[in-house]
């Protein structure tokens, strides 16, 4: 009878053991799940960081951001700006597509390239933007510059 009883309490235990394993998980295969899981999570939390701070220094340095004065509205042409007064002098009689505008050493004079019967040519003004004078008459001249004495 014994044997019978050993029996039936035999198959009742494989019976409810069946849906476990045999074997328990490799160690090696564990230990790489959880090395998998543990990368992917401090990835997800560095980038929630990173969106974080990224927002702040964006948020703040827009509180903190000064904004260049608005320049008044002008018309059209060149004009010389006092960087000191902020006041700004319109260059009257400018030649023809003026371009290349270079200011002498001391600030008193200002060299200009423009266009005289279709060829560029050197004038020459005051800082004040008055006086204009031409200073060459022939060929094509660009890129005016004064001496370095």
């Amino acid at each position: 009878m014994p044997s019978d009883t050993d029996d039936g309490i035999r198959s009742l235990l494989l019976e409810a053991t069946s849906d476990i394993p045999a074997l328990a998980p490799a160690r090696d295969k564990t230990a790489r799940r959880a090395h998998r899981r543990i990368i992917a999570t401090v990835s997800v939390v560095a980038m929630i960081v990173g969106l974080v701070v990224g927002a702040t220094v964006s948020a703040v340095d827009q509180i903190d951001r000064t904004l260049p004065a608005k320049a008044p509205q002008r018309t059209s042409g060149a004009w010389i700006v006092n960087i000191t007064t902020g006041t700004w002098t319109r260059m009257e009689g400018l030649p023809r597509h003026a371009f290349w505008f270079t200011a002498s050493a001391d600030g008193t004079e200002i060299a200009v390239s423009g266009d005289v019967k279709h060829r560029s040519q050197i004038f020459v003004l005051g800082s004040d933007g008055k006086d204009l004078r031409q200073v060459t008459r022939t060929g094509n001249n660009y890129e005016p510059d004064w001496s370095k004495k």
